[in-house]
């Protein structure tokens, strides 16, 4: 599935009516290189021209006339950054190899010194899937986090990680509550903290998603798929079940 498509479903999500309704009628570059798109409702007349930043983030803006008037777009993040470093990388593969080797041979939490977490950069929050939990009943929000490429022989990974990745959320969260568990009590609304996370380069993924609703009871998935899709197009192995805080 491309941007198009993407943007298309984000529209009907905040905009109302199907994304079938939705069509690009123009597509081009800006000076800066940016690809800038145009979309309208053929339902609604609403037109909307999308400029594409860059690691997953759009701008977009009315189209002003009598049409558009009432049409409000938040911007999300809809797809999470990704570090395109080779040297990044594989200083990030390093860390999540550590990491599980440790959880097989039952060594506890892993050492990984500030150097180290220099040289991985954004790349090592590309190698953690997520899941949002809580909101309901005045519930606060956190997220269950999970390390990807666990080896077959793992049985799972349930040691803090926030040494390891805590640089890399989004600052205005309240630290690692329970193993793999953030508290992001200061958001109220579960799209936003998607792409908040999205901007800092982890990655949600909706099989992780359904594990998460079906231990809290808290049913996200849904309108989180409508807007994000389902994630990696090539997920890892599936995290093991998350515990509620």
């Amino acid at each position: 599935m491309g941007a198009s498509d993407d943007l298309k479903k984000f529209f009907a999500k905040h905009a109302g009516g199907d994304a079938k309704d939705w069509k690009r009628v123009s597509k081009k570059k800006n000076a800066e290189g940016q690809n800038v798109r145009v979309f309208e409702n053929g339902k609604t007349g609403v037109k909307l021209e999308v400029v594409e930043l860059g690691a997953g983030q759009f701008k977009a803006r009315r189209i002003d006339d009598a049409a558009n008037a009432a049409f409000a777009m938040p911007a999300l993040c809809v797809r999470p950054a990704l570090d395109m470093d080779a040297a990044r990388n594989a200083a990030a593969d390093t860390i999540i190899k550590r990491l599980w080797d440790d959880a097989i041979a039952g060594n506890g939490q892993v050492s990984v010194t500030p150097q180290e977490l220099v040289r991985a950069g954004r790349a090592l929050a590309n190698r953690f899937v997520f899941a949002v939990g809580g909101g309901g009943d005045g519930e606060d929000l956190f997220i269950e986090i999970f390390p990807v490429g666990q080896p077959k022989a793992a049985e799972g990974y349930c040691h803090h990680v926030e040494h390891v990745i805590g640089h890399l959320l989004p600052q205005d969260n309240n630290g690692e509550i329970a193993e793999l568990t953030f508290d992001f009590s200061n958001y109220h609304s579960a799209a936003k903290l998607v792409s908040a996370l999205h901007q800092c380069g982890f990655v949600w993924d909706a099989q992780y998603q359904q594990a998460v609703d079906e231990s809290t009871g808290i049913s996200h998935l849904p309108a989180l798929q409508k807007i994000f899709g389902t994630g990696p197009q090539k997920p890892q192995r599936p995290p093991q079940g998350p515990s509620a805080p």
